[in-house]
């Protein structure tokens, strides 16, 4: 599955997604914030992280998981705040968060 995956999210892919869910993702998080007002959030399947770069400009403590297959010079945020992971895998960050979000997962 890994390997599929690969060939799927190319760095093309990752390229197209970071700057088209850029912009949504401006428009709907001040939106969320004004609803849910959480101090931290984590993206499940974020790409190279444009929701949690925005969700970061606004003040919020952000993290991202996706595939060990995202290329991490691609990413849009810190690789701090980046989880490779094998989505299909149970994870456990030991950390709690105020909000989810997951989009095409």
């Amino acid at each position: 599955m890994a390997e599929a995956n690969a060939q799927v999210y190319n760095a093309q892919f990752f390229e197209n997604e970071g700057s088209h869910n850029f912009k949504s993702a401006e428009v709907i998080v001040p939106l969320v914030l004004e609803l849910v007002h959480p101090k931290n959030m984590i993206d499940v399947g974020c790409g190279v992280g444009p929701w949690v770069k925005v969700f970061q400009n606004h003040g919020v403590d952000s993290y991202g998981i996706d595939g060990d297959y995202v290329n991490k010079s691609q990413l849009l945020i810190d690789e701090k705040n980046f989880l490779p992971w094998n989505l299909e895998s149970r994870f456990d960050l030991n950390k709690k968060f105020d909000l989810a979000i997951t989009l095409e997962v």
